[in-house]
């Protein structure tokens, strides 16, 4: 247990040591443009059996996320096998799906809670409340098992991963398309269900029971792959002769984060949640414009984490594009608030970058 508890920290402290080196910012080349999708809400005749079989009438029907690229972004390559995403819901649960194709199906983890990253995963993150902090994250792999956590805040914030939290009640489906753990052929894909009930992700948000017609979440999908070698009829991770180590995986993700960090919950995509097919554009339109507020806020945050680094301090004096007008940044002792109003709305972010808003 020891050992556990011992690499459980190292892995926190690389996170975290990650998150320092780039002050959780991304490269000059990323663009802020987070991707968003439409969560339609389904009746409660159109029922969806959790058993990796996506031939459930509500998925055949379903709108698909058809493209993924690398976790940095489009400077870096396209992802070399094809995955696809769609998410569902109703009164009792939210509904994902994932196809990942694969021509070699691998998976060793059959643990809950081991660290299923170290070999090809699909994970999840969901930020009910849209803030930045207390947030899941949902790993799976082909063997059915699954890791599942809660984050207190971003490594970079010195946030706490919570392994002792489960989502109770969650059902899981997992089918293979081919052989799990054999070399001698090659694969097809793999296919996951996943129905996560409401009684937990309420936790989680700004309000019990299921979304209401118009919610928006900070979500993402990631897809970790390795580079594999057959040693003795057996999936091994290639190696690198220049270090003798493991080539590094690949994280292959819904809306690109900038960097190799999928715990900058800023940089995710944005879930909107539809009770019945109809005409969201007016809360796409809303959502692009407050995500891009959240953005400048967030900028102002990257600023008083460099100052304060420099300096002991923060600063009340920051560069923004934001109007000054409608901007209030208070500064006591070793906290700030800043606060952006604009269209009834008051956006705020902390000392910590959690991030909220109020109707005026």
């Amino acid at each position: 247990m020891s050992d556990l508890l011992n690499f459980r920290f190292l892995l926190s402290f690389v996170y975290l040591l990650i998150a320092l080196i780039t002050n959780g910012q991304q490269t000059d080349l990323y663009t802020y443009a987070p991707e968003i999708f439409i969560c339609q809400k389904i009746s409660s005749e159109a029922r969806i059996t959790i058993d990796g079989d996506l031939n459930d009438k509500a998925w055949q029907s379903a709108e698909w996320i058809t493209r993924l690229v690398d976790i940095e972004g489009e400077i870096k390559p396209k992802p070399l096998y094809e995955t696809k995403i769609s998410l569902l819901w109703d009164d009792d649960f939210l509904y994902i799906a994932a196809e990942l194709k694969e021509p070699n199906l691998w998976a060793t983890m059959d643990k809950q809670d081991m660290y299923l990253f170290h070999e090809n995963d699909f994970e999840v993150f969901l930020d009910p409340d849209g803030d930045t902090h207390h947030y899941a994250e949902i790993e799976i792999n082909a063997l059915k098992t699954v890791w599942d956590l809660l984050l207190t805040k971003p490594y970079r914030d010195k946030g706490k991963p919570i392994d002792t939290w489960n989502i109770t009640d969650l059902k899981k489906g997992v089918k293979c398309f081919g052989t799990l753990n054999d070399p001698s052929d090659e694969d097809n894909k793999w296919t996951v269900e996943l129905a996560i009930p409401w009684t937990v992700l309420e936790e989680l948000n700004s309000h019990d029971g299921p979304p209401k017609h118009g919610d928006r979440w900070k979500a993402n999908f990631s897809r970790v792959q390795w580079q594999l070698d057959i040693h003795q009829n057996k999936y091994l991770k290639k190696v690198d002769p220049k270090t003798n180590k493991p080539y590094p995986e690949y994280n292959w993700v819904w809306s690109p984060q900038g960097i190799i960090a999928m715990h900058q919950p800023e940089t995710w995509g944005v879930l909107i949640f539809a009770d019945k097919k109809s005409d969201m554009t007016t809360y796409i339109k809303e959502a692009k414009a407050d995500e891009k507020i959240k953005w400048q806020l967030r900028q102002l945050y990257y600023q008083q984490r460099d100052f304060y680094k420099k300096h002991g301090i923060f600063t009340s004096t920051l560069k923004t594009g934001l109007s000054k007008s409608k901007l209030d940044i208070k500064v006591t002792g070793d906290t700030y608030t800043i606060r952006y109003c604009e269209n009834r709305k008051c956006f705020y972010i902390n000392d910590e970058g959690k991030v909220w808003y109020s109707e005026k």
